[in-house]
């Protein structure tokens, strides 16, 4: 089995449920909005100070957010 294998893919990382957060983009299994992580890396947190903030999400949390809100700018604006 090739070593990617047990690898979580980023881009299945973000999802919207519109039963979750009015539908907004989250990072999976949590309630944490794509937008504010993406936003707070953007001001210059560190990876250790968004963790501290949210326990439930991981640095490929943080990686997707970033990533997905790149690709759909003002996706989460409400």
């Amino acid at each position: 089995m090739p070593a990617t294998s047990h690898r979580r893919s980023a881009s299945a990382e973000i999802v919207s449920d519109p039963a979750v957060m009015c539908g907004m983009p989250i990072i999976r299994g949590t309630r944490v909005l794509a937008a504010v992580v993406a936003a707070e890396v953007a001001a210059g947190r560190s990876d250790e100070e968004i963790l501290g903030d949210y326990p439930a999400i991981d640095s490929v949390g943080i990686r997707a957010a970033v990533d997905y809100m790149r690709r759909h700018p003002g996706a989460g604006q409400g």
